[in-house]
């Protein structure tokens, strides 16, 4: 990837995050108005349910399909090979993950929320983002996630009006995002000329275990970054979860405000990685220092207008709302430096049985300190026990990176 096209990709993922970001920002006061807190903590509750269909049915491609397909971009015919094992290898699971939803949408059919959320499944598996991020392509990707907010919005703001209506709001997320996905299905056998080749059963499976040593790292951290607001939906602290929630996705916004650069370093990174390490040593002590340098004065500009913002999201009468907000703060620079040591360093260089421990020791500690402070503490308990996390991760990354280069595992 040359300089310019390398400056291209950030600039334009820049723009597209700061749109994607401001339809969050005018959707999500609607729905807090018109379905209230508590029903939005049941939504969100659900939607942790539905990310674990998701993450599961990615299988670590996310990652792993990104680092294979950045060796070997310029090659089609092996392309089209990677990208049909990859592709039908997610078919299989997509398949098993929605069959064991449905069955569990039966049982709790009072809850029919969950049977709408389904509809949600499917679309990370069709838009196919991994494939666009080792082409060095994502902006195509982020695209596509741009205009299905452009269209699910209005339809979110003509059709969710009331507590009754709050199943439309995952059909409307659902059935955009399917439409969505199938127009980049079609982008990636135009645009790429990428050739769906037949794969066996065996094959596919074959696939499947390769990748569940990066599997297995994937879902402890699915489980660590869930892991509040599942406890908080578990003990029906739902208003609280609907508080959280939303403090949370202005924290995750913040933090996506680099993701235009990471997500453009990590293809090159795992290029890179395959040739000479040394020779970007420095060229990610630099990036690492920006990023972090730009997460410092987004979180100092959002705490000067922190009543501001939480007016803004109908969640300033709540009690401790502001102190949330400011703890959470502190957790961005934290976040934006433990990813990049993660997708810069760690996963570009194989060391995918250390990124598994990593998740492992982080989640037992959430698990553990959460399960008690939320309990105990609530929504005070939730920010705290965020907190913790994050210093814990980063110190773990850092703490167990020297220890093997030292040789101690």
């Amino acid at each position: 990837m040359g300089l310019n096209k390398f400056i291209v990709n950030i600039s334009f993922l820049g723009g597209i995050n700061v749109i994607n970001f401001g339809l969050n920002l005018i959707v999500l006061p609607h729905l807090i108005s018109v379905l209230g807190i508590e029903e939005w903590g049941k939504i969100v509750f659900i939607q942790i349910l539905i990310n674990y269909g998701v993450w599961v049915t990615d299988w670590s491609y996310n990652i792993s399909g990104v680092r294979v397909v950045s060796q070997f971009k310029d090659d089609k015919n092996k392309i089209s090979i990677i990208y049909s094992n990859i592709f039908f290898s997610k078919l299989l699971i997509l398949n098993i993950v929605i069959l064991i939803s449905l069955i569990y949408a039966v049982i709790n059919w009072e809850n029919k929320l969950y049977l709408f959320g389904i509809l949600m499944i499917p679309s990370s598996f069709l838009i196919s983002s991994w494939f666009y991020y080792g082409v060095g392509e994502s902006y195509i990707m982020v695209l596509l996630q741009m205009l299905q907010k452009l269209v699910a919005v209005p339809l979110i703001f003509a059709y969710v009006g009331d507590i009754n209506s709050s199943y439309k709001y995952f059909v409307i997320y659902g059935v955009t995002g399917i439409f969505f996905g199938l127009v980049s299905q079609v982008i990636i056998k135009s645009k790429f000329k990428i050739k769906l080749v037949p794969v066996s059963l065996f094959n596919s499976f074959k696939e499947l275990r390769r990748e569940w040593p990066l599997f297995t790292s994937n879902i402890w951290s699915l489980l660590f970054n869930t892991t509040i607001p599942f406890l908080m939906g578990l003990y029906n602290f739902n208003s609280m979860l609907g508080i959280y929630s939303v403090v949370d996705r202005i924290r995750s916004g913040l933090i996506q405000v680099t993701h235009p650069i990471t997500h453009t370093l990590y293809p090159k990174m795992c290029e890179l990685y395959s040739i000479n390490y040394k020779s970007i040593k420095k060229f990610l002590i630099i990036s690492g220092v920006g990023i972090l340098l730009v997460s410092i004065t987004e979180v100092i500009i959002s705490w000067i207008y922190s009543e501001y913002i939480l007016q803004f999201f109908k969640v300033d009468n709540f009690e401790n709302t502001k102190l949330i907000f400011n703890i959470l703060l502190i957790t961005v620079p934290i976040i934006t430096i433990s990813e990049f040591m993660i997708y810069q360093v760690i996963i570009p260089s194989g060391k995918d049985r250390l990124l598994i421990r990593i998740k492992y020791h982080t989640f037992l500690f959430s698990g553990i300190i959460s399960l008690a402070m939320i309990y105990q503490y609530e929504l005070l308990g939730a920010a705290y026990s965020s907190l913790i996390s994050e210093f814990f991760i980063l110190f773990l990354i850092f703490f167990m990176m020297k220890k093997e280069r030292n040789g101690s595992f």
